[in-house]
């Protein structure tokens, strides 16, 4: 077809044709057989893909009381007679009274990341097999070394504190106590990042409201 007597496909077949923009099945055969744009997926078992995670990734969990309040205080604000947004506030209250959403309010699934220079190889859940994940083997840059830097030193000690207090709580929701999490937290978000020393905590609870756990220093 191409003038080649080669009986395999191999990564110089397909390097010397230039397929038609159209031809799906040929533009299909040269991504699937070019190292440039593929890479090996593993699939694990759930708790052995877990094992396998670093630090600081966990199931979402629901907010609970304290988002179902939010999100009652912007319906408030959008029968305010400025925006007589009438229909979208009982949208919203129906949603959080539960007669329009399905599920428990935003009670999901998934896998959540901290944010921050992303060094590692991608992690997918598989919606048709929620007990297994496809795991990239191979560690992958996603960002320029010099990005991965300056998005490191842009971390303050508020932004950091704010991180850590938002992954203890993911780790609180499971079960672990508050003053432990917040030094699991904060112990990853340091390896990760390496740009602000460890946050000191008090051994205290968690309490009710918005004072979770105090904080010193």
């Amino acid at each position: 077809m191409f003038g080649l007597a080669e009986d395999e496909i191999t990564n110089d077949f397909w390097k010397h044709c230039s397929p038609h923009p159209q031809d799906v099945l040929l533009r299909t055969k040269r991504w699937m057989h070019s190292q440039e744009f593929t890479n090996t997926l593993l699939f694990y078992p759930r708790e052995v893909a877990l094992q396998r995670m670093p630090l600081g990734i966990a199931e979402k969990k629901s907010l609970g009381t304290e988002y179902q309040e939010h999100v009652l205080k912007y319906s408030s604000m959008m029968r305010n007679p400025l925006f007589s947004l009438e229909r979208a506030a009982e949208y919203l209250e129906s949603w959080v009274n539960g007669t329009v959403a399905p599920n428990p309010l935003l009670d999901v699934s998934g896998v959540c990341v901290f944010s921050g220079p992303l060094q590692a190889g991608p992690i997918v859940v598989g919606n048709h097999r929620p007990d297994t994940f496809a795991v990239a083997p191979n560690p992958i840059r996603l960002q320029q070394p010099e990005k991965a830097t300056a998005v490191v030193k842009s971390y303050t000690k508020r932004a950091k504190i704010r991180i850590v207090h938002k992954a203890a709580a993911q780790a609180w929701a499971q079960g672990v106590p508050w003053a432990e999490a917040l030094q699991i937290a904060d112990k990853a978000i340091t390896s990760a990042n390496g740009s602000a020393p460890p946050l000191k905590f008090s051994a205290k609870g968690r309490g009710k409201g918005k004072g979770k756990g105090k904080r010193k220093g």
